[in-house]
Parts: structure tokens; C-alpha cells; sequence
């Protein structure tokens, strides 16, 4: 049988589809005042904004940008069957995440969000769920170097970070204070930087924990992850404040599923436990 574009693209939508109907009884408790429990479930989907260039573990578009993979996919994907919704994931530059969000151009953000430290004005609009994940940053090394262990082996070292990171900023922050003398080179993606590092441009990379430790085994770039976890910090799911209904039922899926351990399955299955 010959396949075609249009003979997938059913099973695609299967795929993402909910195996539940109906709401899950914990969730009848919440109050929906401003309706927006009821706009989601029955619009049939819950349209979730997220950065397919963030690389795996968290989410890596494939097939043509017909499904994506990924614990943060998978985390969506929970929460939606949840609901009695399909999935349908919206790619967005991570940089215009919150600008989609208040526009309305999907229900929720789930995507290496952090909860912002005190009042910021772009997040004036913005609710935060409990955490799903907590993250934390590592510094990365060839197999043979056993000289870098903590930050502070890095100096005067030529290191990598992937732009917009938090790692970046640790750095900028590190070179201020200390006068470390760290060269920061910066890349758009952990394929270069881990490229990068397997070629011994760099001394060391430093990355979030899960893409630490999913390219870590990866035999071909040569790499180990060395010394302790770095600045630990939850990751959480953006929703516009004033849909409060919705914020309050992610947050009941995401307490439930802790409570039944549909969360660590996820990230048992991603090494990320």
C-alpha cells in the first residue's frame, strides 16, 4: 500500500489524542468563574506554545514537524489526556513564548519555563503552576579531563553555553565577581556545542543537567559530566492570569500525577530522575 501525506496525518492526530472522555473527578472540585476550563475542553484540544529548538530531552520536533519527542511533550501530553483533550503542541521561538501566550495563540506555555524572582513587567499578565521538573545546570568535560571539576577550574578556560542560557549568565556573573577570566563561547544548539567540546575547542560546556546527561551518553562525543549540580531551579507551566480555572486544574493534574507517580514515569523513561 502506497503511503501517503494524508494516509499518516490520522494517525498522527491518534497519537497526541486523549484516551479519556471526561474530566477526572479531582478536577469537578475546581470553581471554572471565568470559563476557562470549559473553553479548552470544549475546543477539544490544549494548544500548548513550545521551543522544538530547545534539542532533546525536552523536545525535538520529528517527522517533518508532524509529532514531537521529548519529556516536556510527553508532560503536555499528560496533562492534555487529563483534560479530555488532544494535544496540539505550537512551535514558538522561546523568545516570543509569553508574547503568543498573552495574544492567545495557545492556552498554556510548558517549555524550560522558569518562575520569574520577584515582579517583572512582562510577567504581569503571567500565572505560574507548581513545578513539574527541577533543573540544574553541569559543567560538561572530555572523557580524559580530569582537571575540571568546579566552577572554579575554569579559569581563564575557554567554555560553552547555549545563548539565552542560564549558564550564560552564571558565567557573566562568575567573570564579574571573580575576575575568573572565562572566554564564554556561545552557540544556537548542543549539536555545535557538544561538537565543539569533542574537538577540544572548548576546556568545557556548560548545560542544563538533562542535556548534560543525554548527550553524556551518547559514546560519540566523548564526555562526562563532572563535579555537582548547579544553580537547582523548578521548572514551571506559564498561563495567562486570567484564565485562574485552568491554572488551578494544571496545577490539581500535576499534584495528582506526582501523588500517582505518572510524573517520575515520565522522567524515569528520560533518565532524568
Amino acid at each position: 500500500m502506497k503511503i501517503t501525506f494524508l494516509s499518516i496525518l490520522p494517525l498522527f492526530f491518534l497519537s497526541l489524542s486523549s484516551n479519556s472522555q471526561e474530566n477526572n473527578d479531582y478536577l469537578s472540585n475546581i470553581v471554572d468563574s471565568d470559563g476557562s476550563l470549559k473553553r479548552v475542553t470544549d475546543s477539544g484540544f490544549l494548544r500548548v506554545g513550545a521551543d522544538p529548538n530547545t534539542g532533546l530531552p525536552f523536545i525535538k520536533r520529528e517527522f517533518w514537524g508532524l509529532s514531537y519527542d521529548g519529556f516536556e511533550p510527553e508532560i503536555s501530553k499528560h496533562i492534555a489526556s487529563e483534560l479530555g483533550c488532544t494535544l496540539k503542541i505550537i512551535p514558538t521561538n522561546w523568545q516570543n513564548l509569553i508574547s503568543g501566550l498573552e495574544n492567545k495563540k495557545y492556552d498554556i506555555v510548558l517549555s524550560t519555563m522558569e518562575k520569574p524572582e520577584g515582579t517583572k513587567e512582562e510577567f504581569k499578565n503571567i500565572g505560574f503552576s507548581v513545578a513539574y521538573y527541577t533543573n540544574s545546570q553541569h559543567i560538561v568535560v572530555n572523557k580524559d579531563n580530569d582537571e575540571i571539576k568546579f566552577v572554579n577550574n575554569l579559569k581563564n578556560k575557554k567554555v560553552g553555553v547555549l545563548n539565552d542560557s542560564v549558564s550564560k549568565i552564571m558565567i557573566a556573573e562568575i567573570n564579574k565577581m571573580k575576575h575568573a577570566g572565562i572566554t564564554m563561547i556561545m552557540y544556537t544548539n548542543t549539536k555545535d556545542l557538544f561538537n565543539s567540546l569533542q574537538k577540544k575547542l572548548l576546556s568545557a560546556v556548560i548545560v542544563d543537567t538533562p542535556i548534560a546527561v543525554w548527550n553524556c551518553e551518547d559514546e560519540k562525543n566523548d564526555c562526562k559530566l563532572s563535579g555537582l549540580s548547579l544553580l537547582p531551579q523548578n521548572y514551571v507551566i506559564a498561563v495567562r492570569k486570567e484564565d485562574r480555572a485552568l491554572l488551578n486544574g494544571i496545577d490539581s493534574i500535576l499534584k495528582e500525577s506526582k501523588k500517582n507517580n505518572s510524573i517520575n514515569k515520565i522522567l524515569e523513561k528520560w533518565n532524568l530522575n
